[in-house]
C-alpha cells in the first residue's frame, strides 16, 4: 500500500475512490477464542482499514469517495463469527465518523455490506471444513434457501454496488451502510445459519499472504440448486 501511494505521489495524481476491501477471517466458539485470534482479527480488518484510508488522504481529490467493505456478519448474530463480526461492526463505525470528519471538502464516505458471494474464497473454506461433499453441497442448498434472493451473490454484483458508492451517481449520500446480501439483513437470514466447523482455515489459507492454496474444485455459479421452498420460520412469543 506505501509503494501505491508513493507511486501516484510521484506521477503527480490524486486520488478519486479509495475502497478499502480488507476481509480476514477465523471463526473460533467464544472457549476458544485466543489472544492471538483476536489481534489478527482486528490488526487486519480494523487496524488494516484505518491505515489504507489514513495514509490516502493526502492524496485525495476534493468530493472524492471513499467505500469501506464490512459485511453482513456485523448485525446478523451467527455463531462463531463474534470477533469477525465485531471488526465488521467497527468499520460500520468508521463511515458514519469519517463521513463527519471529511465533509468539508465534500469526501464522501459509505459503507458496503457484502452478504454471502460465490467466491474461490468461499469454496476453499468449505473443502477445509472438515464436511464431505454431500454435506457441502447440503450446506450450499441450505445456505440459498435462506437468502430472501435464493441464491449468493457473484463477484460483480458486489462490484457494481461498490461502484454505486463511488460513483457521483451517489454523490449526495454519505454515511450509510448498503447491504448488497440479497435481502437477508432486512428480511430475515432464515434466521441465521450458523458456519460449520473448520470453515475459516479454508479463508485463512486463501486470504493471507504466504498462505494460499489453489481449490482444485471447479468454480460455481452458485452455491448449490435454488430452492423454491421458504424455511420453516420459528415461533417467536409476543
Amino acid at each position: 500500500m506505501d509503494r501505491l501511494y508513493a507511486r501516484v505521489s510521484q506521477d503527480g495524481r490524486l486520488i478519486d475512490v479509495v475502497v478499502a476491501n480488507i476481509g480476514f477471517g477465523e471463526f473460533p466458539g467464544l472457549a476458544d477464542i485466543t489472544e492471538e485470534h483476536l489481534d489478527n482479527i482486528l490488526g487486519i480488518n480494523v487496524k488494516g482499514t484505518v491505515f489504507t484510508v489514513r495514509k490516502a488522504l493526502p492524496l485525495l481529490n476534493d468530493g472524492a469517495s471513499i467505500v469501506l467493505v464490512t459485511s453482513m456478519a456485523s448485525t446478523s448474530g451467527q455463531a462463531g463469527l463474534s470477533v469477525y463480526s465485531a471488526s465488521k461492526a467497527a468499520v460500520r463505525s468508521f463511515a458514519r465518523s469519517w463521513a463527519n470528519e471529511l465533509s468539508g471538502p465534500g469526501i464522501r464516505v459509505n459503507a458496503l455490506a457484502p452478504g454471502g458471494t460465490d467466491t474461490p474464497a468461499m469454496d476453499a473454506a468449505l473443502e477445509a471444513s472438515g464436511l464431505d461433499a454431500v454435506a457441502r453441497d447440503q450446506w450450499r442448498v441450505e445456505h440459498s434457501a435462506a437468502i430472501p434472493l435464493r441464491r449468493p451473490a457473484r463477484p460483480e454484483e458486489q462490484a457494481a454496488a461498490a461502484l454505486v458508492l463511488a460513483s457521483p451517481e451517489s454523490s449526495y449520500i454519505t454515511g450509510v451502510e448498503l447491504a448488497a446480501d440479497g435481502g437477508a439483513t432486512q428480511l430475515g437470514f432464515g434466521l441465521v445459519q450458523d458456519v460449520p466447523p473448520g470453515f475459516g482455515r479454508g479463508l485463512v489459507r486463501t486470504l493471507v499472504p504466504g498462505r494460499r492454496r489453489r481449490s482444485r474444485r471447479p468454480a460455481r455459479t452458485a452455491y448449490g440448486p435454488r430452492s423454491r421452498r421458504r424455511p420453516a420460520m420459528p415461533a417467536r412469543a409476543g
